[in-house]
């Protein structure tokens, strides 16, 4: 599971010393002289250290999850006055120089760099490594949400921009089209924070800004507060919420929207009802470790078939995690659903799985079908990759094939 990053925004009221009417003057990185790459799309300019291509690639998301985050507010954007700011540097180190004395370095994660003259406010990035625990799409989502948001209203209750910058963390991106990731990364402790009773509405609802951390886990109960009432089926709860951004005030202070949005709450329902079946919508949700721990339990029980079912709702959550397609493999073969197993394993990236893993499976199956030509090839490939673990294996198959 991925490790959730949450990054404390730094308010800077004090004005910088210059600007450019475009946008912000970017910092020039320590070790480059080069001149960054300039782009602009509708409604953000973007400054690329990092090349031209990872400055396209990053203005075209940043207006994909524009288009995402006025689909709930619906907010007119001919209004904004200039385009929001975004810098992206080739490499941790650049980011780390380019913001030394500015902020206290080095950070684990973007930022967002919010100035009272919004054309100095700016998203600052960095290009990860491969193989980098920080997600690229996710961080921007979220730190783009709070740069949206607090144009149009600056003081947002902080339970509506909290939970909101959460849910649109959730956002995976293929490079054309952005959706909504179903399989939680918080659910599990979501679930255990909720496990005796559902949120404190009051307290969440009355929680002043800076107060719902990660440590106490109340950011994530207004992540969970604003997710239920997104998607649960009861078309009041997206009735509600909307009903509440619409009527933020972009001109009074955070108390003032927090306490218009409690009162117009507890008007339309009653706390402990909506605690409760936001705990009972969010208990009923499996996550994608439940699903596999549940398969095998079911595959140590004997019930292969249950199994397969379990794995199966995996998939849902994550199509192409390669050991979940192989245990669903399994399970399909332990069910003498031959077919079905040779098409999970045709799904798997042979590195996802150890060495000769998938092979010797892929051999098994496939003698199971009487492809015994396939059979033979992958099971002496089997043997190939992992002598001393398939070798024994292979052996008394390969000898039936003859």
């Amino acid at each position: 599971m991925k490790v959730r990053v949450f990054v404390v925004f730094l308010v800077l009221i004090a004005p910088i010393a210059f600007a450019q009417a475009a946008g912000p003057a970017p910092t020039t990185p320590v070790s480059s002289s080069a001149v960054p790459d300039i782009l602009q799309g509708p409604h953000y300019h973007v400054t690329s250290w990092a090349g031209k291509a990872a400055g396209e690639a990053t203005l075209k998301l940043m207006e994909a999850l524009c288009e995402q985050y006025n689909s709930l507010f619906l907010f007119d954007l001919s209004k904004v006055t200039s385009r929001w700011n975004v810098e992206i540097y080739p490499d941790k180190a650049s980011f780390d120089a380019a913001l030394k004395g500015t902020v206290p370095t080095p950070l684990t994660d973007y930022v967002f760099l919010h100035y009272r003259d919004p054309q100095q406010s700016r998203i600052v990035a960095w290009v990860p490594e491969k193989n980098s625990p920080l997600d690229e799409v996710r961080s921007l989502a979220f730190q783009g949400f709070y740069q949206f948001l607090w144009t149009f209203v600056p003081h947002p209750p902080a339970w509506i921009e909290t939970g909101l910058a959460n849910h649109f963390w959730n956002e995976l991106w293929d490079g054309k089209t952005l959706k909504m990731d179903t399989d939680w990364p918080y659910l599990p402790t979501l679930k255990t924070l909720w496990a005796d009773r559902g949120p404190d509405l009051e307290a969440l609802l009355s929680a002043p800004e800076g107060s719902l951390d990660t440590a106490s886990g109340k950011d994530l109960e207004a992540w969970g507060l604003i997710e239920y009432l997104l998607s649960s089926p009861d078309p009041a709860n997206s009735r509600l919420l909307g009903s509440l951004l619409a009527n933020l005030s972009p001109t009074a202070a955070e108390e003032a929207n927090r306490d218009a949005a409690l009162q117009r709450v507890k008007s339309a329902m009653d706390f402990a009802v909506l605690s409760a079946a936001t705990r009972t919508w969010w208990m009923a949700k499996v996550s994608f470790g439940e699903w596999i721990q549940k398969g095998q339990k079911e595959m140590k029980d004997g019930d292969p078939i249950s199994a397969l079912r379990s794995y199966k709702a995996a998939l849902e959550l994550r199509p192409a995690d390669g050991p979940t397609l192989y245990y669903a493999g399994l399970a399909a073969y332990n069910a003498k659903d031959y077919t079905a197993a040779d098409q999970f394993y045709a799904q798997i990236d042979q590195q996802a799985l150890p060495a000769g893993l998938l092979e010797y499976a892929k051999g098994v199956n496939e003698f199971a079908l009487k492809k015994y030509d396939a059979a033979k090839a992958d099971l002496m490939a089997a043997k190939t990759a992992n002598a001393a673990a398939y070798g024994p294996l292979v052996a008394p198959v390969l000898e039936l094939i003859r």
